[in-house]
């Protein structure tokens, strides 16, 4: 008796995604973080955006740094030296990868820009 055999469906593959951040929390420290896949590696990032202090200090740790636009769907995108070099974006902020140990809520790290510079207290011009 000949049985055939069913044939497996292959996964759809997983290059060249990216997707958007997920909140989840680190297996070691328990700290909140953010989780998505860029470019089809997984990467963890802080949920706290980092001034170009804290940027320059993580770099010279070794952590990567990663930028998310403020308008539109908030994909990160990993910031090579030409990023670097141009200073902090104007539409988005600038997360540190997680590692465990290392907080970024120090207020000399911190990017305290305002969203959006408007005034609150200007009459509405329509």
């Amino acid at each position: 008796m000949v049985t055939s055999k069913k044939k497996r469906e292959r996964p759809a593959p997983r290059y060249l995604v990216t997707t958007i951040p997920k909140v989840s929390r680190c297996i070691k420290c328990r700290r909140v973080m953010l989780s998505a896949y860029v470019f089809g590696d997984r990467i963890t990032i802080d949920p706290q955006p980092v001034n170009l202090r804290a940027e320059a200090m993580a770099l010279i740790m070794g952590i990567g740094t990663y930028e998310m636009s403020l308008i539109g769907k908030p994909y990160p995108r990993h910031r090579n030296k030409f990023d670097i070099r141009d200073g902090l974006p104007s539409y988005g902020r600038v997360h540190p990868q997680h590692c465990c140990g290392m907080q970024w809520t120090d207020p000399q790290y911190r990017d305290s820009r305002k969203i959006f510079d408007y005034d609150k207290n200007a009459p509405c011009p329509f």
